[in-house]
């Protein structure tokens, strides 16, 4: 399944037996222009977007109906994204609002909370994280056409390091979740 934005509308692309399909997913606003996907542990898609530059959460119910919710809380502006799920499964969200990185979660309460990445340049266009089984986090990130490794040591220090060699004209990028 891939999840990408059309016109500012959000589209499922899929392939079956039959070839490729591409649907607009109903009932969702035409006006994103950064999100995130994955499948939760209960195998329903999720959906991290946003939406005029607004943190929202789209996701399927058990019946596959959509819905499609603002994060309370959160930040406007944000021009980028990614989220992973931590291995408790808590999802931690990278996002680039007003130009600077920010780390969004959610308490198991449900309270959601927006921190400014410490010690980060600005200037993030594409960003990519994963979180470790530690519960540190590894964001790859585009800054300023270059690509950046940016990561949380154990003791919650942020390190945001050029990788060598790369020739700095980056636009967009991926992460393989696996390593």
């Amino acid at each position: 399944m891939i999840e990408t934005v059309e016109g500012g509308a959000l589209h499922e692309v899929y392939t079956d037996a039959v070839g490729w399909h591409d649907n607009a997913v109903p009932g969702i606003p035409g006006n994103i222009n950064a999100l995130g996907f994955s499948y939760d542990s209960t195998g329903a898609r999720v959906v991290e977007a946003a939406e005029d530059g607004v943190l929202h959460e789209i996701y399927t119910d058990p019946a596959g109906g959509w819905h499609d919710n603002t994060v309370p809380g959160i930040g406007t502006g944000i021009s980028a994204l990614a989220f992973s799920y931590s291995p408790q499964g808590n999802r931690v969200i990278e996002a680039v609002e007003n130009g600077a990185l920010h780390e969004i979660y959610s308490d198991p309460d449900g309270t959601w909370h927006d921190n400014a990445v410490p010690g980060v340049g600005g200037g993030i266009s594409a960003l990519a994280v994963r979180v470790k089984a530690d519960g540190s986090r590894v964001i790859e990130a585009v800054e300023n056409g270059a690509l950046h490794e940016i990561y949380s040591a154990p003791d919650g220090t942020w390190y945001d390091n050029a990788i060598p060699g790369q020739a700095g004209n980056a636009t967009a990028l991926s992460l393989d979740l696996r390593s």
